[in-house]
């Protein structure tokens, strides 16, 4: 429990990230049983999954719809 909390304090940015990417709002639990290396990967994953689907959907390099960061990483 105690690791859960350190998570949650030393990670919020990041968590708040996962929580509005998820479906239902929620942060999976073993993402924060896994500590802050866990919820690293998972914004990393969402990251790259989201550069994948820019290149699938064939997005303009100029849509309102992809954000800044997005259009660096993939530049």
């Amino acid at each position: 429990m105690n690791r859960i909390l350190k998570t949650l304090r030393s990670n919020q940015e990041e968590i708040l990230k996962i929580k509005q990417m998820a479906p239902d709002g929620k942060v999976p639990l073993y993402t924060l049983m896994g500590g802050s290396e866990q919820v690293h990967r998972q914004v990393e994953k969402f990251y790259q999954t989201r550069i994948s689907d820019y290149k699938n959907e064939g997005f303009p390099v100029n849509s309102r719809r992809v954000s800044q960061k997005t259009k660096n990483l993939i530049s």
